[in-house]
């Protein structure tokens, strides 16, 4: 497990900066989204909760709202970040 560790974490510092600056930040969004996502469903907004908690396969539209939810909000996460980056200006 330590041997897992370690090389996953040689695996990310190898990494160039840019690429570990967006996948932290993607990351923090997609958490966040997940926590929305959660918060809506636990508040049962607009009876979504108890839909999904009377469907078949519960798990099928849960999946598929976690993904949109992590791909929007990790996107948006990344893309701020980008734009809030700061920048040397060329007045030249």
């Amino acid at each position: 497990m330590k041997l897992l560790l370690r090389r996953a974490s040689a695996g990310w510092s190898d990494l160039p900066q840019l690429v570990r600056f967006l996948g932290l930040n993607a990351g923090i969004g997609i958490l966040a989204g997940w926590l929305l996502l959660a918060l809506i469903l636990a508040t049962d907004v607009n009876g979504v909760g108890a839909l999904i908690a009377t469907s078949e396969t519960p798990l099928l539209p849960i999946g598929m709202l976690m993904a949109g939810f992590a791909i929007t909000f990790g996107g948006a996460a990344a893309g701020a970040a980008v734009m809030m980056m700061a920048h040397d200006r060329d007045d030249g």
